[in-house]
């Protein structure tokens, strides 16, 4: 099994699974209002712990297990908002480091700092909500049944880094964030059918994982990602407007905006986001247009942004940033154009 992370290291200790364990579960509240989803991404897109915990210092194993999975494991998730499992995704990359706000909700308004930390990250495909959820109420009704299972599973395995405990006499998710779940947990839970489970490779898809519940793919909205746009535009004109400049639309082209004020002219770049304040994606045309007018160009950011049932936008953080020069160091290569040598390669007619 390929891992990029040394479990031991992480504060793993225990890693007693195979490759037909290739399922987790997380346990999250990032659907309690638009504004932590916004930031954290909704349940099904990613996750994300931080990598020590809050001091920098000691690994965490709730978090670290985050840095274990690979492509093709399949995540459940657990709502601490509905107190229920409402669906499940499957991993679509290895885990990477990145930075994140990993803490209260409107971090930037906070009286105290916000919750930057480095964290594991890993990206989330297919995710299938569930018409039904799974219930802790409905998972109760196992439970004696269920700890059985779970206290001979740890006799055989040692620590499992188990999906539920037991307090207060009942059930409950752990004081955790990542999981794992054991195969036989989810055989007696009924959440996928056993006999239709084919492990994770370069050909694994959706269709050869079934559930006994059913359920819908959730689509990617690009009517929201519009109005976020849109909404960080009319933020950038507002500030520049206020500030006296005669503000054209020029998104069309290189630059978003264009601001006139006596022989003063602004080249703008507007970007917008529901997430914290972190990256932004540029295009190559973008990074050269704006090293050139460096002199007189800006960047602003509109972060936080929120929507609501009606896909209004509101709220949200402003970053300006005059003289802006995209360096280097600050860019990170996320796609390549590769180009092809046929000398290089075997040719045949097909």
């Amino acid at each position: 099994m390929q891992n990029y992370y040394d479990p031991k290291e992480l504060g793993v200790n225990n890693y007693w699974w195979d490759e037909s364990e290739y399922f987790w579960m997380e346990i999250t509240d990032r659907d309690q209002s638009d504004q932590i989803s916004q930031m954290r991404g909704a349940i099904g897109d990613n996750i994300w712990a931080p990598t020590h915990d809050t001091n920098g210092v000691k690994r965490k194993w709730s978090y670290s297990l985050v840095a274990l999975v690979k492509p093709g494991d399949i995540v459940f998730h657990y709502s601490k908002t509905k107190n229920a499992i409402v669906g499940y995704s499957k991993v679509k990359t290895y885990a990477y480091e990145d930075t994140g706000v990993w803490g209260a909700q409107g971090s930037y308004a906070s009286s105290s700092k916000p919750f930057m930390r480095n964290l594991f990250k890993a990206d989330l495909i297919e995710f299938i909500e569930y018409d039904n959820p799974m219930t802790i109420e409905e998972i109760r009704e196992k439970q004696e049944q269920l700890f059985s299972l779970i206290n001979r599973l740890k006799d055989e395995k040692g620590t499992l880094y188990q999906p539920f405990v037991i307090k207060n006499n009942q059930v409950e998710p752990p004081q955790a964030y990542f999981v794992k779940m054991p195969r036989k947990v989810l055989g007696l839970l009924n959440l996928i059918d056993e006999s239709k489970i084919k492990q994770p490779s370069s050909t694994f898809v959706k269709k050869t994982t079934k559930s006994s519940r059913t359920g819908k793919t959730r689509k990617v909205n690009t009517k929201r990602n519009k109005v976020v746009e849109l909404y960080a535009m009319k933020i950038a004109t507002n500030y520049f407007e206020q500030l006296g400049y005669e503000v054209e639309d020029t998104s069309q082209g290189t630059f978003d905006l264009t601001c006139y004020k006596d022989e003063e002219i602004i080249y703008v770049e507007v970007k917008g986001t529901q997430m914290d304040f972190n990256k932004v994606t540029l295009t190559k045309n973008e990074v050269r247009g704006h090293r050139i007018n460096n002199k007189n160009n800006a960047l602003v950011v509109v972060a936080e942004i929120s929507l609501d049932k009606d896909e209004i936008a509101s709220g949200g953080v402003r970053f300006v940033q005059h003289n802006w020069y995209p360096e280097d160091k600050d860019l990170e290569a996320t796609m390549y154009n590769y180009k092809l040598n046929d000398d290089k390669f075997q040719i045949e007619k097909i």
